[in-house]
Order: structure tokens, then sequence, then C-alpha cells
């Protein structure tokens, strides 16, 4: 079923309601790239499921898709720039999961992470949704990437969020040439 202005998907964060809502543009021309980590890569790979069935529902074509896997959290905003260089996406995906352990290092992985998407989004070349969780224990992982619920899902709101920002750029590009 495609998504139409009509739909709207509301779900709870932080005891805020969150309004997603994808118009009826046509994403089927798209070209995604998508980095996840390959740390806590099962997690990692219920993000990209319901990365991938997020933009499937928008008729998005897996040969429209590119995933580069990056060894952890703390790389993908590296490899998010090699695909950046590349000029040939429309827009990029964050998938990851850094659960907190004993040790500072959690610390300091979501801070460089973090860091290092929002400079390369402020670069302006390519909008890179960030969809990489950083949570205290594995149980909340767990509930964010299920891969029966999309709801719960968040890979699924990331694809989402890429149409939502696609459809914004169009809006301003429109604006612009009017």
């Amino acid at each position: 079923m495609k998504i139409t202005s009509e739909h709207v998907i509301v779900h709870s964060m932080k005891k805020n309601l969150l309004k997603m809502q994808v118009t009826d543009c046509d994403f089927t021309k798209i070209r995604v790239g998508i980095v996840a980590s390959s740390y806590n890569q099962k997690l990692s790979q219920s993000l990209l499921f319901g990365c991938k069935k997020g933009l499937r529902s928008q008729g998005v074509l897996n040969k429209r898709i590119t995933l580069l896997w990056a060894p952890g959290a703390f790389e993908i905003p590296f490899m998010c720039r090699k695909l950046m260089l590349l000029k040939k996406f429309d827009i990029l995906i964050a998938l990851g999961v850094i659960i907190k352990g004993e040790t500072d290092h959690y610390e300091y992985v979501c801070k460089g992470t973090v860091e290092g998407l929002i400079s390369l989004n402020l670069l302006g070349e390519i909008p890179i949704i960030f969809e990489v969780l950083m949570v205290h224990n594995f149980e909340h992982a767990l509930a964010r990437c299920s891969r029966v619920d999309m709801h719960n899902n968040k890979g699924y709101e990331a694809a989402l969020a890429a149409f939502n920002m696609i459809e914004a750029l169009d809006r301003i590009r429109y604006n612009a040439l009017v």
C-alpha cells in the first residue's frame, strides 16, 4: 500500500508525539545510500530490514539502494562522506546500535558519531538521516529493532524520514524557482 498525504504515522517518543507524514511524491527514482554498523550486527540488520521495508513501501527498488557496512558506529561518518563524494545519491541513511557498557567508550563513540554526522549534514551536499541508536542496554535496543512491528523499528522510521526530507527539499527547490 502506498502512503499518501492522508496517512499519518504517529508514535510516542519520550512522551511526546512525533508526527511523520509522507505525501504523494514519486520516490521510485531516488537513489539511497545506507551505511550500517557491523558492530551489534544482528540489531543493525533488524534496523536495515525495517529501513528497506520502508523504502520499498514507496516503490524504491533494491537496485537503487547501496549498502555499505562500517566496522562500527564511529566509522559511519567516514563511510557516509565517501558516499557523498560519489555524488550518486539523493539521500543517505546511517544505521547502527551503540549499547552502553561499563567504560567511558560509549560516550566517546556516541559523541564522535553524532558530531561526525552533524558536520556532514551541515555541508548541505546530501542529507543524512540519523538512526544510530544509543541505548543503555540490550533490551532497549531490541525494543527499537522489531522485525514484526514496524512502528517499533527505527530503521523503518528512518526510511519515512528520508521521504519527508526529500519532499521538503523538493518544496525548497520548487519555491526557489517560482
